[in-house]
């Protein structure tokens, strides 16, 4: 009996490592820029009783350095329901902080619109570039991170 025990706890062993490293290589590693550090993203769904899934998706960024008030914002992501295309949202610095300021000082928690078209295994990115004004002539700061989906999608 004890030895049945070992054998089964040996093989969920090594189940569960080699699931941790199959999502593992599918999932991005967080990246580091001047202005910010990806703290995670992923996918989010609202699911109501008898409906399709929403899905949106998102990361969640550590503002390393001061951003100018005055600065303008472009974020984007790309649209799984069409990789060619980009989902954008812009605006000046403290809007975009205000509209999309988290729980925490100094991070920002971006997300996209609700979503069609998501694959399962699939990474999307999002990128953040900020720029001394409007005219978006001047970059001053940029940040892509791509998102992995491992339970989302088709």
């Amino acid at each position: 009996m004890m030895v049945m025990k070992r054998w089964l706890i040996v093989c969920v062993s090594i189940v569960l490592l080699g699931l941790a490293g199959c999502t593992s290589w599918l999932m991005p590693k967080p990246v580091e820029s001047e202005s910010f550090s990806t703290l995670g993203g992923g996918f989010m769904a609202t699911i109501e009783s008898g409906k399709a899934a929403n899905i949106r998706y998102g990361v969640n960024l550590l503002i390393k350095k001061d951003l100018p008030s005055t600065g303008y914002m472009v974020v984007t992501f790309e649209d799984p329901a069409n990789k060619s295309e980009l989902i954008v949202e812009e605006g000046t610095v403290q809007d975009m902080q205000e509209k999309y300021a988290a729980s925490v000082k100094n991070v920002l928690a971006f997300y996209s619109p609700y979503v069609e078209g998501v694959r399962k295994h699939t990474q999307y990115e999002v990128s953040v570039s900020v720029f001394s004004d409007s005219g978006k002539q001047k970059l001053l700061a940029s940040h892509k991170q791509k998102v992995g989906s491992t339970v989302w999608g088709k």
